[in-house]
């Protein structure tokens, strides 16, 4: 994933490959990078999102930490995955509004 791209926009395009059956396994790197990077710079401005209402990324963690330790566990885990499909879908249609710090 390009980090010069809008947020809404990879996690339009995480999403796409997410749902994707077949992609799925090969996503596991850009979505771990893109969570990383929320997660570490970005600052959410506001949120209607169910799962996310404070202003930081800091309770994707856990979900970091599985993802790294055990990405093919994670993926395969139905709650990980709704939790991961929630966020990219808020992100993507502006539930959640996003600052990131380059």
């Amino acid at each position: 994933m390009n980090p010069s791209t809008s947020v809404p926009a990879q996690a339009r395009e995480l999403l796409r490959r997410f749902e994707d059956g077949g992609e799925k396994p090969r996503c596991t790197d850009d979505l771990l990078l893109f969570l990383y990077r929320l997660h570490d710079r970005g600052t959410i401005l506001e949120s209607r999102s169910t799962i996310f209402r404070g202003k930081s990324f800091h309770p994707l963690h856990p979900l970091i930490y599985d993802l790294e330790s055990r990405p093919d566990m994670t993926m395969a885990d139905e709650h990980q995955c709704e939790v991961i499909l929630t966020l990219l879908r808020d992100l993507a249609s502006g539930m959640i509004l996003v600052s990131v710090k380059e």
